[in-house]
This record gives structure tokens, sequence and C-alpha cells, in this order.
């Protein structure tokens, strides 16, 4: 059974989106993810931190400690996802720039989308603010949009539907190890710390989201941290290259394949399904003819190419970080583990009918099947252990 998890989320910086001071120019939401098995050791590992004090508070602590504070807290076993706003940037048109619950609506939930495709049995828990009607409010607001997209995962295995609360930070040290991590983004982009002083804490990260997404190139610059540098410069590499070595060779199928590339390296933000690439394809191509089910073949193909094309529940993407290789992990899991379970199961069956004289596995074409189930069982009975 897969382990549930829980997400811990706090913010830094004003949550007034109209906000242009220097100081509060960014608004930072930091989500600590921790396994439920796990909790009981992370919080130990937290109280040992507090020495007495009710809670971690970034903006309690004096400054300098703060340094302190930082290398204590790398050494917790967590991790987390981070969005970054950037006020500056925001369209002064927008709703999010207008209203000061939409906008915090907006970016809780924006926050959560990113984490919700990976995880099963998902529990949400977010530091309270405002009044009580804020706070239901905000709730059904993620509900509401969390089952939308749940729904929008169409068909096939799909995560459980998440829940949502409003909590105390006092009581929840994830609220607290959030809180702080998001302070220390914060401090970060307001060059109040280097790089180098929590570069520890920077490596717990699994993904960093900015917005909006058109500053997301000058922030890769400014902080160095958005992308994850090994998956976004090997793939863009590798892609690039078939795409030059393959350009102009003639046939239909090698031009589909770069068309197919070309868009997906054009549109980096967002997965995109196959009929919504076929769609741009007919139109560049001026043809019909290179429906969905061309589009997934060729992207097949180009995998067995070795070719880095990730895709979830939503479609394909270029994989530029690793939360785009973890959904990719999760869609992968999704559609093989099931079969294989059941296929196990068979073949223990028939086992056991024949007296263990009977094995299906047992012949050249299914070696690497048998020697990945045996792999997985022997696995399974040594945790046992």
């Amino acid at each position: 059974m897969k382990d549930a998890y829980s997400i811990f989320i706090d913010e830094s910086g004003g949550t007034s989106p109209s906000s242009k001071l220097p100081d509060d120019r960014y608004y930072v939401l930091v989500g600590v993810v921790v396994a439920n098995s796990n909790i009981p050791e992370f919080e130990k590992s937290c109280d040992q931190i507090k020495q007495g004090n009710s809670e971690i508070k970034a903006s309690s602590i004096r400054s300098r400690d703060f340094l302190s504070y930082v290398s204590k807290i790398s050494k917790i076993d967590y991790r987390y996802y981070v969005l970054i706003v950037d006020k500056q940037e925001i369209d002064d048109n927008s709703g999010v720039y207008k209203n000061k619950q939409v906008y915090i609506k907006f970016f809780v939930n924006k926050l959560i989308e990113q984490v919700a495709g990976v995880y099963d049995n998902l529990k949400v828990f977010f530091d309270a603010i405002g009044d009580n009607e804020f706070r239901d409010s905000l709730t059904r607001y993620v509900h509401s949009k969390n089952d939308t997209y749940e729904m929008s995962l169409l068909k096939g295995t799909s995560t459980s539907p998440i829940v949502f609360d409003n909590v105390d930070s006092k009581a929840y040290r994830g609220v607290q190890i959030a809180d702080f991590t998001a302070n220390v983004f914060r401090r970060l982009l307001n060059r109040r710390i280097s790089f180098s002083d929590i570069e520890e804490i920077v490596k717990k990260k699994i993904s960093i989201d900015v917005y909006p997404t058109r500053v997301l190139e000058r922030k890769i610059e400014t902080i160095k941290i958005e992308f994850d540098s090994y998956v976004s410069e090997a793939v863009h590499d590798q892609i690039t290259n078939y795409i030059s070595e393959n350009i102009g060779r003639g046939n239909e199928d090698s031009s589909i394949k770069i068309d197919i590339l070309q868009y997906l390296l054009n549109n980096p933000q967002e997965f995109t399904n196959a009929e919504k690439i076929s769609r741009h394809l007919s139109e560049i191509r001026g043809i019909d003819g290179v429906d969905g089910v061309r589009v997934r073949r060729e992207i097949s193909k180009m995998r067995s190419k070795s070719l880095p094309i990730a895709s979830s529940k939503k479609g394909y993407k270029v994989p530029y970080s690793m939360v785009d290789v973890n959904l990719y992990i999760q869609k992968v899991d999704s559609i093989v583990d099931p079969y294989v379970m059941r296929l196990g199961k068979f073949r223990d069956l028939l086992k056991k009918i024949s007296g263990g004289g009977m094995d299906i596995l047992d012949h050249a074409n299914a070696m690497k099947l048998k020697h990945y189930l045996d792999t997985a069982e022997n696995a399974l009975l040594d945790a046992g252990k």
C-alpha cells in the first residue's frame, strides 16, 4: 500500500497584491511534503530545534541567529515545493491584482496543483489567516478547483481527492518549517542573504515555480534555482541535437517528429494532450490526418530512441524540472504496476496449482519480466525481515 502524504503550507511576504514596496516585491509560498509515516520523526527533529519556544517562527528569530537556524533546519529530513510571486510583474488589470482574497486563493491553489498530481491520499494543512468566513471560502475554493483537476485526469488511475484544512501553526511543525523556508527564499530574493548561506536548504527543493511565467528565464539567472539544471540542460541538448541531425531529411515521419518536438520546446510550462498537438500539426502543415493516435505513436518512437519526453495524465511536455520527472514516474507507475501485479498473481496461482512445476515466465521471451518480478519479490522479503 502506498504511503499517504501531508503537505504543510505557509507564506512569506505581504498578501496585498498591489504593494510595490521594494521589500514587499515577492510573495513566497512553500509546501513542505512529509510522508505520514515519517511525521513523528520529523516532529521530533523540529522540537529539538525549538528549544522551549512555542514554535519556529522566522519573524521571531533575531537576525544574528538566523543563519544558525538555517544550519539546524537544513539537517531535518524534509522536501518542499516553492511558488515565488513577483508582484511587480503582475498585470494591474488582472483579478489577482485587484482583490486580496482572490490573490491568496489563486496562489495557494497554484502551489497545491504542483503537488496534487504526484501524491496519493494528500492532506493539505495551511496556516490559518483571515476570519472564519474567509477560511471557509478558501477551503471551498481549493476543494472545488481540485475536484475539477481530478475530473480532468479523465480515465485511468487517478490520485485521490485532496483534503484541505486551515490550521494553527503552533500545533503543526510542518507549517513552521514551511514558514521558515519561505522566509529563507524571500530573504534571498531581497538580497539579505546569499545563495551560499542557504545552499543546503535549497538542495531539499522538489520544484520551484515562478509567477508570472514570463519572468521565469530572468529568475533562473537571478537566483539560479528555478529549474534543476541537470535535467533542463541534458534534456534541451538531447532534443535540439536530434532536431539538427534530422531536419531537412524530407520524409514525413521525420518531419512530424520534428514538428512535435518544436511544439513541445515552445510550450515548456504545461503538459499538452495529443489531440491539442494534433490540431497544431494540422494547422502548420495544412493537412489533416495527423491525429492524436499518430502523435502518440511518433512520441513512442522518439522515446525508444532515448529522446526525453515526459508525460502525465494531462499530456506531454519536455521535462525541465524534477517535478516533471516525478509526474512522468507517477504516470508510468500507475500503468505498469497494476499489470505487473495482476500477472504476478496469475503466475503464483498456476505455480500453486501445478505444485511449483509450472512457471509461465520460464521461457526466453519472458526472462526480463521474470527477473523484474523475482527482484521485486526479493526486495519485499528483505524489507519484511
